[in-house]
């Protein structure tokens, strides 16, 4: 199917979502709340800030949806409520840079849901660049990945985490084809809250009576990481392959980096340098070689 020419370039696009997004931590960290009440109220608003812009025009794309097309936005959300519920209480159980490192395995996962899922085929370029971008992530942990029997269920959450946020993309990739972004990002969005807030009251979060500051940072938190971040991830999957975003977002630790150095002090370890650099490398590499497709293709 031929693709129609994007508005701004796709790269952008996941360039200014990777920012956005590495402000989720910094954001998640300030909030005094539970963590699976977080993750809810990050979906819940998100879906929120979208209610008046689906009123006005996206209505019509909405009702005149699929059921098959309808189920598989659906699922997509699905994938990304269980992501985030497994994700942030992976924290609970294990330490941050375990948690980050573990999740990062969803560039693997979407490797291999594209190519023997939807068939999009990877090269062996591909393939390096996202070995070099994980060990670039591995050694950004700085030898903090714990394996004792502690830890083993957050390490099982992050890994599924992983596996769940691949899910998502390639989901997403596939609906993308044929629903725009407003009402993909509405149902996707949704689902994941309302799947989150279930979870909250079975597992009886408390979900108010926080510091005043805390509804500040949830609201931040479903606007920058959430709408300039996953919106803009959405938005790219009409135009570029999952498993490529995927891997891009590998820099998110990087940023996240950067912005504890400047907001909470934190110096980052040396070799938190040297695996940037490889995580950027790999990133790079498999960015081009997409590039290089693109202009086949077309």
């Amino acid at each position: 199917m031929k693709e129609s020419a994007p508005r701004i370039p796709p790269y952008f696009a996941v360039g200014l979502g990777i920012a956005a997004v590495s402000f989720a931590a910094i954001f998640i960290r300030l909030c005094q709340a539970p963590p699976l009440a977080v993750a809810f109220y990050r979906m819940a608003l998100a879906s929120l800030v979208l209610v008046p812009l689906i009123a006005w025009r996206g209505w019509t794309q909405l009702t005149g949806l699929s059921k098959a097309l309808l189920m598989r936005a659906v699922l997509a959300g699905l994938f990304l409520g269980i992501h985030m519920g497994t994700w942030v209480a992976s924290l609970s159980y294990t330490s941050v840079a375990s948690s980050m490192i573990l999740v990062s395995t969803q560039s693997i996962f979407a490797v291999l849901l594209s190519h023997f899922g939807i068939k999009e085929r990877v090269s062996r370029v591909v393939l390096l660049a996202v070995v070099i971008a994980l060990l670039g992530s591995l050694i950004i942990g700085g030898g903090d990945l714990r394996v004792g029997r502690e830890t083993l269920t957050g390490n099982g959450l992050a890994l599924a985490g992983g596996l769940l946020a691949a899910l998502y993309m390639v989901t997403g990739r596939k609906v993308r084809q044929e629903l725009p972004l407003l009402p993909y990002i509405f149902l996707a969005y949704s689902t994941a809250a309302v799947l989150l807030g279930v979870c909250c009251l079975a597992f009886r979060v408390k979900m108010a009576g926080y510091p005043g500051q805390t509804y500040l940072w949830l609201i931040l938190l479903a606007l920058v990481p959430t709408h300039l971040g996953h919106t803009m991830f959405n938005w790219a999957l009409k135009y570029l392959r999952a498993y490529i975003i995927s891997v891009s977002l590998l820099g998110e630790p990087i940023g996240a980096s950067v912005l504890a150095y400047f907001v909470f002090s934190e110096v980052p370890p040396e070799l938190t340098l040297v695996g940037g650099v490889m995580v950027l490398g790999g990133i790079y590499l498999a960015v081009r070689r997409e590039e290089g497709v693109l202009k086949v293709a077309r």
